[in-house]
Order: C-alpha cells, then structure tokens, then sequence
C-alpha cells in the first residue's frame, strides 16, 4: 500500500484503487473510492465491509 499522508493509505492507481482511513472513533477502517467518495466501513481484522457508504461523506484532499 502507499502512503498518501495524513495518515492515509491507497493501493495504487487505476480504476480499483481505494484509499484506506482509520476511524479513531469506531476502531474500524473507512474505504473510499479513487473519486474520494466513501465506500463503507471495513473490519480491520477480517478485512470485510460491514457498513454501507454514508451519503455526501467524502475524503478531504489534504
């Protein structure tokens, strides 16, 4: 995965890429697409989404 600052991961480039964010507050990991749109919520351990995208929420470009 690639370091984009802030604390934020992405696999790379393309279409498929995704960014990786930490939620402090649920413990969990929040995954946006490559237009910083969120995707949902995943389990940091299993690696499985298990929240839906919340509407309007998006990736800030820090």
């Amino acid at each position: 995965m690639k370091n984009e600052g802030n604390g934020v991961k992405s696999t790379g480039k393309g279409k498929k890429k995704r960014f990786y964010d930490w939620d402090y507050t649920h413990n969990d990991i929040e995954v946006y697409d490559r237009n910083r749109r969120h995707l949902g919520s995943m389990n940091p351990t299993t690696g499985k989404m298990y929240k839906g995208p919340v509407k309007g929420r998006v990736l800030p470009n820090d």
